[in-house]
């Protein structure tokens, strides 16, 4: 399949914008061009559209609704409204026509502010973080309370053709379906679920291929001229099996996305991609972009990637198109904003309105060699009016400066000698862990460029600045930054980056946030003013638990600054392992398994398993939280002991198998995860009930560590607890062999590197010295740059790896009762002459 490419227009800039507050009015009567309505941080509603194709944009109103932010936005899905605009901002739901003028307002009972509304007629579905109401004519019908965090949510019928239910995306790894208020069942997916997509155009098509009534053209899509090339291509969609369920597609945190089938009796998985990439904001499944007949699905990322899958004739999902927009994608819909063809609309995290129309050239009247080809002529007026647009947007963009810079003048007038002042903007901040690097990435996203960033932490950390730009392959003294007005698709970051001017402060002198001592502190000075993203690597310590600040300074007048502030967790190169919570579903679900089952078999793969059992006198809610604050990915809030109904019904083995057999929690274990460590690759498996918590790993440091976090929190609770420990023999050697590849590799770049300076500068002495050299070495002097990069990116690694293997020996032989601090210089000798044979034998001393 060919690869799709985009050409981008800027439609317009709004102020911050949430997830979910953007929408494309279907079609005027005798109207070829879309309008669009947006939300913002401010309380502002806007809705535009596009006069003589791309030449001006035409304001059709813009509301002052509310000073709380705008956090939902949709369209009515009844019949007759489906171009009445409805709003949530904090607790209350406003209903607006496409002319802009209030005709419905409701004031909900919710405790928390709306993060998604679903209006159909009378019926008003408004959901929080935690809780999802369902209203009718302004009366509750019923309410739902999430155990975990609730990321996204979509409302179609599921159980009954007739009844619309609730799909919630969980923070816990969860899709669950609410019918009445209650929980009807949940599946299992390989990540923290945030977001969702209902595919009602496959739905329908499938439904109406099965009943033999029409071609599969699907429903009518509002946004599509009648008689369109689009709608007489329509094909068979896939899945044609799974005619009458209903077809939701879901992303995750950790970057995946997949596809569900859901109806009141099962759930069928379909296929999942893969990727490496940022997190998953936005899923939109509801337009044929590359004109094969059948519905792409297009997915935006929070960092910035706008992706477009499309099928091949199994009915499996192949990347056609892609573009980099370099921040947060907040919403995606797809209509005839800025032409009359289709296109992707995107709304990012800052405010911008993008819009892309896919094409394979750019010779055609619609970009897809399905019009008539441009001649000379019209290539010429093309870019006539090209020009002609750029030069109007400059004399609007040297008004606007102008405009901008007579208020400053103004104000700075009234204020005289007063402090200014101003709220506090918005921050996006994440810390994810890579499982390549081992190391973490700090993440920071402003609505508006940054000017400088300190960054201080109160637990042992190495920030890796020196290191480069870490994906852009900077080296020198740069940390990787992104700007957020890109006009190339597809550009390497790696041509928008340019140094950030790092200042450090000496150890000794380092105060944190309250007076305590801080182990890093260094400022970031961002020189461009258009990068409003940044990002740094950080390399933690597992067990050296405490927090990482970051104070953002962003570029506006008058100056504020935003704290951020991240935990590190004693256990924080430990993940959930996808296989456990997707595949199996049942120890990384946080649903038990078979809990009778030998402890050998719990890690498999022939690892060594150690168990750490703590037993005493504390709850359930006790053991769950000591897991939470050891561990990242677990949820916040300790699953329900009471058996789900439903979809797990004692006949249905093969949901039982494919999420997990939830039918005993009472007499064995309430929860269990399963972790992998991403540098050792190394596995930890946590099971608890009430009065027991069972830690099974192939190492020994983790559960050191969790022994020592929990004793220590027992003893500030008063709790009395026991730790009892089943030590696998095998375990020094079978670690000596995990590490064994780590080491060699690192001691390999740290040898390669000392060559490299040596080689270069005999290179400069004798010119010719390629004919005197050994291949090996040859291959080293042409590579050299390589190496250099790749042990600038790595350094330190070598050290870091030999602290892992001292912890362990120290750790082993103190759950032996044997103090071994004495001869630590044992491990020292064996890194100055290394050998897996030496290594092992003095690990099992």
């Amino acid at each position: 399949m060919s690869f799709l490419t985009f050409d981008r227009v800027d439609i317009t800039q709004t102020g911050q914008a949430e997830r979910g507050t953007m929408e494309v009015l279907p079609l005027s009567k005798g109207k070829r061009q879309n309008k669009i309505v947006l939300g913002d941080a401010s309380g502002t509603l806007t809705a535009l559209g596009m006069r003589k194709g791309e030449e001006s944009r035409g304001l059709v109103f813009r509301n002052a609704l509310s000073s709380e932010p705008i956090t939902s936005l949709t369209l009515g899905s009844a019949k007759g409204q489906e171009d009445k605009i409805f709003v949530a901002s904090g607790t209350t739901v406003r209903g607006i026509n496409k002319k802009g003028k209030e005709f419905f307002k409701f004031s909900t009972n919710l405790t928390e502010p709306i993060s998604h509304i679903h209006v159909d007629h009378t019926n008003i579905w408004a959901s929080g973080t935690s809780v999802s109401n369902h209203y009718v004519d302004g009366q509750d019908a019923s309410f739902f309370k999430s155990d975990e965090r609730i990321s996204d949510v979509r409302v179609a019928p599921v159980v009954l053709e007739r009844e619309k239910n609730q799909i919630l995306a969980c923070k816990d790894r969860f899709i669950r379906v609410v019918q009445g208020g209650e929980l009807y069942y949940e599946a299992a997916v390989p990540g923290a679920a945030s977001a969702l997509s209902v595919c009602l155009g496959n739905d329908e098509a499938r439904r109406q291929m099965g009943s033999g009534s029409g071609s599969g053209s699907g429903s009518a899509d509002a946004r599509v001229p009648p008689g369109s090339i689009r709608n007489q291509s329509q094909k068979t969609p896939p899945n044609q099996q799974h005619a009458g369920r209903r077809e939701v597609l879901f992303g995750t945190e950790q970057g995946s996305v997949g596809q569900l089938f859901l109806d009141g009796e099962s759930v069928v998985r379909g296929w999942v991609i893969d990727s490496r990439k940022g997190g998953v904001t936005a899923i939109h499944a509801e337009c044929d972009l590359t004109g094969d007949g059948v519905n792409d699905v297009v997915v935006g990322r929070d960092d910035g990637s706008l992706e477009v899958y499309s099928f091949d004739e199994n009915g499996d999902p192949t990347l056609s198109g892609a573009v980099d927009l370099r921040e947060q994608i907040q919403t995606i819909k797809h209509g005839r904003v800025t032409t009359p063809f289709p296109e992707i609309i995107a709304h990012t995290f800052s405010g911008k309105v993008l819009a892309f129309k896919p094409g394979l050239d750019s010779t055609t009247a619609d970009g897809f060699a399905m019009g008539e080809t441009l001649d000379d002529a019209q290539l010429g007026v093309r870019r006539f009016k090209d020009n002609q647009r750029a030069d109007a947007l400059t004399a609007e963009i040297d008004k606007l400066e102008q405009e901008v810079h007579d208020a400053r003048a103004a104000y700075k007038k009234r204020s005289g000698s007063l402090i200014a002042a101003d709220g506090a903007c918005a921050i996006l901040a994440r810390l994810k862990l890579s499982s390549t690097s081992a190391t973490h990435t700090l993440t920071l996203e402003a609505p508006r460029a940054i000017e400088s960033v300190a960054v201080f932490a109160d637990v042992e950390v190495d920030l890796l600045d020196e290191y480069g730009g870490g994906d852009l392959g900077v080296t020198g003294d740069t940390t990787k930054h992104d700007t957020s007005n890109a006009t190339t698709a597809g550009k390497d970051a790696a041509d928008d980056a340019s140094a950030a001017i790092v200042s450090r402060t000496p150890l000794p002198a380092a105060t944190a946030a309250g007076g305590a001592a801080a182990t890093a502190l260094a400022v970031y000075r961002l020189p461009s003013d258009t990068q409003n993203r940044f990002e740094i690597e950080i390399r933690c310590v597992e067990g050296r638990a405490g927090v990482i600040h970051a104070c953002v300074v962003p570029l506006q007048h008058p100056k504020t600054c935003v704290e951020v502030v991240k935990e590190i967790k004693p256990l924080c190169l430990h993940r959930r392992r996808r296989e456990a919570s997707f595949e199996d579903g049942v120890s990384g679900s946080g649903r038990p398994g078979d809990t009778n089952g030998d402890a050998g078999d719990v890690l498999g793969d022939d690892r060594a398993v150690n168990v750490l059992t703590v037993t005493g006198g504390f709850s359930l809610e006790d053991a769950h939280q000591w897991t939470f604050e050891c561990l990242d990915e677990v949820p916040s809030n300790c699953p329900s002991a009471v058996p789900v109904g439903g979809l797990f019904a004692d006949s249905d083995e093969s949901a039982r198998s494919a999420f997990g057999d939830v039918k005993d929690r009472g007499g064995g274990y309430v929860f269990s995860y399963d972790f992998e460590n991403v540098l050792l690759n190394t596995r930890l498996v946590v099971k608890g009930k009430e009065g027991e918590l069972r830690f099974c790993c192939d190492g020994v440091t983790p559960l050191a560590l969790v022994k020592e976090f929990i004793g220590r929190s027992a003893t500030k609770a008063n709790l009395q607890i026991r730790f009892i420990f089943d030590a696998d023999q095998t375990t020094p050697s079978k670690f000596a062999k995990l590490t064994h590849h780590l080491i060699e590799n690192a001691m390999t770049l740290v040898d390669q590197e000392s060559l490299v300076l040596g080689l270069r500068e005999l290179k400069m002495q004798e010119p010719e010295i390629d004919n005197f050299l050994s291949p090996e070495w040859r291959g080293v002097l042409l590579n050299a740059d390589a190496i250099v990069k790749q042990a600038a990116a790595r350094r330190g690694r070598l050290e870091y790896l030999k602290g892992v293997v001292k912890d362990f020996f120290v750790d082993w032989h103190k759950f032996r009762g044997e103090n071994v601090k004495h001869v630590m210089g044992d491990i020292d000798d064996v890194f100055d002459e290394y050998s897996l044979e030496a290594m092992t034998m003095t690990l099992e001393r």
